[in-house]
């Protein structure tokens, strides 16, 4: 039988542990207190991404949020896909590439980081 050794971080790689364990907590109560939908990491994520590169429209493409995300294709579709039924996305054909399609913050979605960057 082995043993596995434990896991050694350094003191500030566990103080960012712990800081993102209690912002996730804290992101789960939001968005889960006055609402029926359930985020994922991967659609908080795509969120965040929009909110945080609002000037480049070509990572806002499903092919350039896989890209930047690390995710592929289907991933990203579907987790804009639920977004969109959130009413916190919106998707749309780009006009250059119709091959593409564009996805963006609705007003609700902005309003949803922002309160959660204030809590």
């Amino acid at each position: 039988m082995t043993t596995r050794k434990p896991l050694v971080v350094s003191r500030e790689a566990g103080e960012k542990l712990l800081t993102f364990e209690v912002l996730r907590r804290q992101l789960l109560h939001l968005l889960t207190a006055d609402t029926d939908r359930d985020l994922t990491a991967r659609q908080l994520a795509v969120m965040l991404h929009l909110r945080l590169h609002p000037m480049d429209p070509h990572q806002h493409t499903v092919k350039g949020l896989a890209a930047s995300l690390g995710l592929n294709k289907p991933a990203i579709t579907r987790a804009a896909d639920r977004l969109a039924e959130y009413g916190l996305v919106v998707r749309k054909v780009d006009a250059s590439d119709r091959r593409s399609v564009l996805i963006g913050l609705t007003k609700q979605g902005v309003a949803l980081l922002d309160a959660l960057a204030r809590a």
